[in-house]
């Protein structure tokens, strides 16, 4: 649900004049109201700072996908929030890819958080990933082990 916030202000123009046969001056006072329709979508500071990055799981099994979310501190203005994301370490790195992010994440207009998914590939052994998202100025981190499956 979007909500308009509605200002008003009145105008008050006073008007007097003068009748020539010497009647006396009449005053009459005209009040007009004006509307003012404010897109609360457009906040008044900066609507592209990353609030933070949570995970939905912190320990996951190499070859299990899940989601990430990011959350901005205020609404997402006209056009939305472009999130950056990465790993660490980086796809390709040592030889290996243990973890994918998408590079970027978008936060509809109107909107404070969008999710993503995270894609894991089997390891041999275990591995911490950060994934690290940036947006207006602001860094988040955050960590998952991924583990290697059990061998029977």
């Amino acid at each position: 649900m979007k909500r308009i916030a509605i200002s008003t202000i009145a105008i008050v123009v006073v008007f007097t004049w003068l009748v020539v046969d010497q009647t006396p001056k009449a005053d009459a006072t005209t009040v007009e109201t004006i509307s003012i329709v404010q897109d609360p979508i457009v906040p008044t500071q900066p609507g592209h700072r990353l609030k933070s990055l949570s995970l939905s799981q912190t320990s996951v099994i190499g070859g299990t996908n899940f989601t990430g979310r990011v959350t901005l501190q205020f609404l997402a203005p006209t056009g939305g929030t472009t999130v950056h994301l990465t790993t660490d370490p980086l796809p390709g790195v040592e030889g290996e890819n243990f973890a994918f992010v998408p590079s970027t994440v978008h936060v509809p207009r109107g909107e404070t958080a969008a999710t993503f998914e995270i894609k894991t590939n089997p390891v041999e052994t275990q591995r911490e990933i950060k994934v690290i998202g940036k947006a207006g100025g602001v860094t988040r981190t955050v960590s998952f082990t991924l583990r290697p499956r059990l061998r029977r």
